[in-house]
């Protein structure tokens, strides 16, 4: 983690890039490899092992030759006190993210069995595949950048709303896609055996436009040097989903189960994003939500088109896939430009 820090810090993001890509393309070949001789499932561990064992190298050897990094021989917690109150509140923070995120699947297992919970972990993993493809692109470079500007909030404010707007008109498209989409997509990606996933997936993938602006908040929490609300929200967050998912469990439905989590997700946005706007960055939350009303207007018209794309009478998944596809995102494009959101989807680079 230290060596990835600094070149974070250094900002060295095409270095990093690089590293990611040629990792997996080395370490793959020698556990398929693995696999064929027989090691079985040892070769997945094995792989993670070497592909750990490879990055820590290389990083290591970077910024040795860049600070003269060197591993001491004795413990000292003169590092460790410098950073403790700051990195404290970003560790709890994780552990409850963490438990937040995989508490419906332990419930799920415990109250409705192993076969439900293949279904409904199938479904919540393939809800995660979107936000975090683009989240976890956006994320990890925000605060290195953004943290050199930490005393200047209008200024990190400025450059955090086109990252929202940005995520926030891909999310509206991806869930319109997924939700009308959601039996070709579980179909074509898993086969017919699990079908039964379909109606877990369409409801969990309405949380997707909220998970993909919230995904960004521990990023901004940590460029401003407030890890302590950020810890905040988790706990908040974390409670919501706690009673979420007890409501559905005694329901017993596990449909019940990703109907209220998916609403959790909704609920939490509007309470994290207004203690984002008020502590983080100090800025009004009324203005902040008003520019999100093309997105509610292009969830409405979505709706609308994606009712009617399911009344399609083909056969066939792939050309049902391909035409909810095309159509969702030919409106989709048609609206971004009446309502002048061109503009927002290729400003990242600004």
């Amino acid at each position: 983690m230290v060596p990835n820090a600094l070149l974070l810090k250094d900002k060295d993001f095409v270095l990093i890039a690089k590293r990611n890509v040629a990792i997996p393309l080395i370490t793959s070949p020698v556990t398929v490899g693995m696999a064929a001789a027989g090691l079985s499932y040892y070769a997945l561990v094995l792989q993670s092992l070497f592909s750990a064992a490879l990055t820590f190298g290389l990083n290591y050897f970077t910024v040795y030759r860049r600070y003269g990094l060197i591993i001491p021989h004795r413990f000292d917690f003169h590092g460790v006190r410098r950073i403790f109150n700051y990195s404290l509140f970003q560790f709890l923070f994780s552990l409850v993210n963490y438990f937040a995120r995989n508490l419906d699947n332990l419930l799920v297992g415990k109250f409705f069995g192993t076969a439900a919970l293949g279904f409904y972990d199938k479904a919540y993993r393939l809800m995660v595949y979107p936000s975090s493809m683009l989240t976890h692109v956006i994320t990890p470079v925000l605060q290195p950048v953004l943290s050199e500007y930490q005393d200047d909030r209008q200024y990190i404010y400025a450059k955090y709303i086109k990252i929202v707007k940005f995520l926030s008109l891909c999310g509206v498209f991806i869930v319109a896609f997924c939700y009308f989409g959601a039996d070709e997509i579980v179909l074509i990606l898993f086969g017919a055996q699990w079908e039964p996933a379909v109606p877990y997936f369409a409801w969990l993938s309405l949380s997707v436009w909220g998970q993909m602006i919230m995904g960004t908040t521990g990023s901004i929490y940590l460029s401003v040097g407030d890890s302590k609300h950020s810890f905040v929200c988790g706990c908040i967050t974390t409670v919501m989903t706690i009673i979420a998912i007890t409501l559905g469990i005694l329901s017993n439905d596990l449909l019940a189960v990703a109907r209220n989590v998916s609403l959790s997700y909704i609920l939490q946005f509007v309470i994290v994003m207004y203690l984002l706007m008020h502590y983080g960055l100090r800025q009004p939350y009324w203005p902040f939500l008003r520019i999100f009303w093309p997105e509610a207007v292009m969830a409405v018209v979505l709706g609308g088109v994606g009712q009617l794309l399911l009344q399609l009478p083909l056969e066939s998944v792939l050309c049902r896939a391909a035409i909810k596809f095309l159509v969702i995102g030919g409106v989709f494009a048609l609206l971004c430009w009446l309502l002048g959101q061109v503009k927002y989807m290729r400003s990242l680079h600004r």
